[in-house]
């Protein structure tokens, strides 16, 4: 288990300390500013009560959508560059010709 004072007796006065914790998921505290308007709003159709919940889902909903968004993306360029043969003689890209 982790002891706080056996690392808090190895600072040295004046340096940053930093604690790590391996494997172990701890969450991050912050404070910041929410519009009161928008967070009712985003918490009614989530079906949330707490603010703390509301969040959480939002940005787990966020990041889910701009990962699919990135592999729809990825999956479309990898279509285009296999139907690419089809569109462009590759033959004459190769050639001298092409490029003078």
């Amino acid at each position: 288990m982790y002891d706080r004072r056996r690392q808090r007796d190895k600072h040295i006065e004046g340096e940053p300390c930093t604690a790590v914790t391996v494997g172990v998921r701890v969450p991050k505290r912050t404070t910041i500013e929410i519009d009161e308007a928008l967070l009712a709003r985003a918490k009614r159709p989530l079906g949330h009560t707490t603010t703390w919940a509301t969040v959480e889902d939002a940005l787990r909903r966020a990041a889910d959508r701009a990962e699919r968004e990135h592999a729809e993306r990825a999956a479309r360029q990898a279509r285009f560059f296999d139907r690419l043969d089809a569109r462009v003689d590759v033959s004459v890209l190769l050639s001298e010709e092409m490029w003078r």
